[in-house]
């Protein structure tokens, strides 16, 4: 049977979510997600220990980040890359191919 868990939202977000964009699962059996909450745009980190209990933080505030993500759980930290779409035409277009990484520290992902 499957297991089906609910995922906080991080704080001051919408919690109206677009979805997981990418899935990882450490050395040690926590589950890393990455997914966008759709009313903010921030790019959202979320991570499970293998005891349970979920632990959501922001990647990135910049609004409309998250699109065509990838995640890799490393043993020294996380690797995320992901694209950042800002106006999606005219002299302020945006679009940024961006990288992101955490440091695995003793206390957590």
């Amino acid at each position: 049977a499957w297991t089906v868990e609910t995922i906080p939202p991080s704080p001051g977000e919408t919690a109206v979510v677009a979805g997981a964009e990418a899935l990882s699962i450490d050395a040690e059996g926590g589950v890393h997600l990455l997914f966008q909450d759709n009313g903010t745009g921030w790019l959202n980190h979320a991570f499970r220990k293998e005891a349970g209990g979920w632990e959501v933080t922001v990647i990135d505030r910049s609004g409309n980040g998250g699109y065509e993500t990838a995640l890799l759980a490393e043993p020294d930290g996380l690797h995320v890359s992901y694209y950042e779409q800002g106006p999606m035409s005219g002299p302020d277009y945006t679009g940024k191919l961006r990288y992101a990484y955490r440091c695995r520290t003793s206390a957590g992902p």
